[in-house]
């Protein structure tokens, strides 16, 4: 069958979003403020496509859509899809189309392969984790044909820092040791290639669990990184559970030091370094308790 694309007008009750072309993976970001920063403007991007239709106005953006086996698959343009579908499953909403780039010829795993470098210039942009863990999915998927340069030219490649080059190298050089699958068998069928591969990887390195795989079993690049080199990576510790640390060390040490002793402490610590704590010391007619404020966390 020939490969084609062509601008078309699609009713977007008939448009499939399947979870294995949304390259959006929020728990590959540490950062609570940054997770929680990309789910607002997500939340607040559908809202806003929704209340548009509500208005009258319509979707001009096209959407990336790729027919496979007779049906529509979004592989760019999910948010647009979800504000539509929901305003389609009001019975009093207006009949509706969007316009959408079709993509008809093609395989699965071109429609995954292209998923993973769409929503870069538009929309909810990825975050810099997201982005490197998509370039290094395309890169597994050269199989045979793969070359692991030096951390350097890695880095220049995946616009990243020589550390995290690094990672790159050691995380290539894991999945060839265990046993990449082949470009054919990534081409035949992507998601079984990658469950290959992450048995292999965990047959072959004792640190290598479940929790080093992404949401489609393809290998996270630092967990498999230092699994490879014998390295338990410890689940990064969330915003919330470091300032609760905080907070309890420094009650520990108003505890042990009194808060007069703390307060003067505090005093000496020079501007770069200062934690934006308040150490209060409040009368009441029973007691006297101390309160630490977490403004400046």
């Amino acid at each position: 069958m020939n490969k084609t694309t062509s601008i078309e007008q699609i009713d977007p009750s008939q448009l499939i979003l399947d979870d294995r072309f949304q390259n959006r993976q929020p728990n590959l970001v540490h950062k609570d403020s940054d997770r929680e920063a990309s789910e607002s403007f997500r939340k607040m991007q559908i809202e806003n496509v929704l209340m548009s239709l509500k208005h009258g106005e319509d979707v001009h953006t096209p959407l990336e859509v790729f027919e496979l086996h007779g049906s529509l698959y979004v592989v760019d343009g999910f948010h647009r899809t979800m504000a539509c579908q929901q305003y389609l499953a009001n019975p009093k909403a207006r009949k509706i189309t969007v316009p959408a780039k079709v993509h008809r010829g093609y395989s699965e795993f071109d429609a995954f392969m292209a998923s993973l470098t769409m929503n870069v210039g538009h929309g909810t942009r990825l975050h810099i984790s997201e982005e490197y863990q998509n370039k290094f999915k395309r890169h597994l998927a050269e199989g045979e044909n793969i070359v692991v340069q030096s951390k350097r030219d890695i880095a220049k490649a995946y616009s990243c820092s020589d550390t995290h080059g690094l990672s790159i190298k050691r995380a290539l050089n894991a999945c060839i040791e265990a046993g990449l699958p082949s470009r054919a068998e990534w081409e035949k069928d992507f998601s079984k290639a990658a469950k290959k591969l992450k048995r292999a990887l965990k047959k072959r390195y004792q640190n290598v669990l479940d929790d080093t795989f992404d949401k489609d079993n393809y290998p996270i690049i630092t967990k498999l990184a230092a699994a490879s080199q014998g390295i338990k990576e410890k689940s990064p510790m969330t915003e919330t559970a470091r300032k609760a640390m905080i907070k309890k060390h420094i009650m520990d040490m108003i505890d042990t030091h009194g808060a007069e002793d703390f307060r003067a402490a505090l005093k000496s610590v020079s501007k770069e370094l200062a934690l934006g704590v308040t150490v209060k010391t409040v009368w009441d007619e029973n007691e006297t308790y101390r309160r630490v404020s977490d403004d400046g966390f």
